[in-house]
């Protein structure tokens, strides 16, 4: 008996089957297909990362521009996390068995009882809107520890989803300069912050200075005078003096550390959208066929994704941002229309709201610069010609005018240009 596979059809179904071959095309929409569903739950933990180091090794890349800038943050007792350094983000993980981890509790314990001594110093009496910022400042100091702790629970699962789009997206190549980038605004940010706080402890100093002839005393006066709300319930004692000389020190930082942090997230991802945006501009010169604008709008919705994975990790950080430098700003002017100021502290107000204006324009321009690379793209693709208008770049339209692609203050506000200028108003 002759085989039913060896029999040839007759009529319309003897025409010669073509033999379907995995092609390298369709297994890369199957990737594709398979990164989109791992990117859809991007709330777990991302398991099939692909290793390729020799790609990731570009010091450009987010995991090498960032390993200085969060091994710093750890140096100050943030983001308590395993890995910092590796070329993987597979390899950056949390656990609270570690000595970073520790570490942050300390300054937590530290940060709770300076907040604990200043709010019972001002319950028995002594609270005035001018001595109020010693209460913000300690209690951003606990609010940003706890929230970097939260972070760093996050942060192995934005480094990988971080890492997975770079290398999806690896044929439009690295921001330039970003590692560069990074480098000169921590440097700038940190030096006006550093010269802030020095002058702010000189002007303490001249204070004392007026009320000691004894230089031996000056030391221990400055201490008693600017640590008051301590040593109005305990005892002076020198070491006790240095470890509020190092909690209000890391306070100083915790202060100014969050707005660079914000300014360094929004610049990294905003270049990403500046990379997509250079691409269309380049291709739209010519007819291009229908799988590049797929592509394109695949590749358009992986940062989408991204920046509302980063916006749920950080947005409470945007919110205390804002929040604390409104409150400053507001108190240096109240404190710069003051009569009864001498020279020196008026320079040192004239000095800390020109520091305050720099920083809060810095983190309002370059968070919004995400809300705007991710609208320009729509401008790009209103210069399409009409022949290369299809459905996908219809489709590609409709989400970029109905979603919104930016960062928030834990979604009371959306972060864009028009918030700039609504702050200055009200204030």
């Amino acid at each position: 008996m002759e085989s039913l596979a060896n029999v040839a059809p007759t009529g319309d179904f003897a025409k010669p089957r073509r033999n379907v071959r995995m092609t390298p095309k369709y297994l890369t929409l199957l990737s594709t297909l398979r990164s989109s569903v791992t990117k859809l739950y991007a709330n777990k933990r991302i398991r099939d990362i692909r290793h390729v180091n020799d790609k990731g090794s570009d010091q450009n890349s987010f995991r090498r521009a960032m390993s200085s800038f969060m091994l710093m943050a750890q140096c100050f007792a943030l983001c308590p996390v395993q890995g910092i350094t590796s070329l993987n983000a597979h390899d950056v993980r949390f656990t609270w068995c570690s000595w970073r981890v520790g570490y942050c509790i300390v300054m937590i314990l530290g940060m709770t009882a300076a907040c604990g001594f200043t709010i019972a110093f001002y319950i028995k009496g002594f609270f005035t809107f001018e001595t109020s910022a010693t209460v913000v400042l300690y209690t951003l100091g606990l609010s940003c520890c706890f929230c970097f702790m939260s972070l760093a629970r996050r942060w192995p699962r934005l480094e990988e989803l971080w890492q997975r789009t770079e290398h999806e997206q690896i044929q439009y190549g690295y921001p330039r300069n970003l590692y560069l980038r990074i480098r000169i605004m921590s440097a700038v940010t940190l030096a006006i912050a550093l010269g802030e706080h020095f002058l702010a402890k000189y002007t303490v100093i001249c204070t004392v200075a007026l009320c000691s002839d004894k230089k031996r005393d000056l030391l221990q006066l400055y201490w008693l005078m600017n640590y008051r709300f301590v040593f109005e319930f305990v005892q002076f004692s020198l070491p006790l003096a240095f470890l509020c000389e190092i909690v209000n020190f890391f306070a100083s930082f915790y202060w100014n550390f969050i707005d660079l942090f914000v300014i360094v997230l929004s610049m990294a991802l905003s270049s990403r959208f500046r990379l997509l945006n250079s691409l269309l501009k380049f291709s739209v010169r010519k007819v291009q066929p229908e799988t590049f604008w797929r592509e394109a709008r695949e590749n358009y919705n992986s940062l989408s994704v991204l920046t509302k994975f980063l916006d749920s990790c950080i947005s409470s950080i945007v919110l205390l941002s804002f929040a604390t430098n409104m409150f400053y700003i507001c108190q240096q002017l109240y404190n710069t229309l003051r009569k009864s100021v001498g020279t020196v502290k008026l320079v040192y107000f004239f000095v800390s709201i020109s520091c305050l204006l720099f920083r809060t324009v810095a983190v309002s321009l370059c968070a919004a610069s995400i809300q705007e690379e991710s609208r320009a793209t729509k401008d790009i693709l209103y210069a399409l010609p009409a022949e290369s208008y299809t459905i996908e770049v219809h489709r590609f339209l409709v989400q970029i005018s109905t979603d919104n692609v930016a960062l928030t203050g834990l979604r009371f506000f959306t972060v864009n240009r028009n918030l700039l200028l609504t702050v200055s108003v009200k204030i």
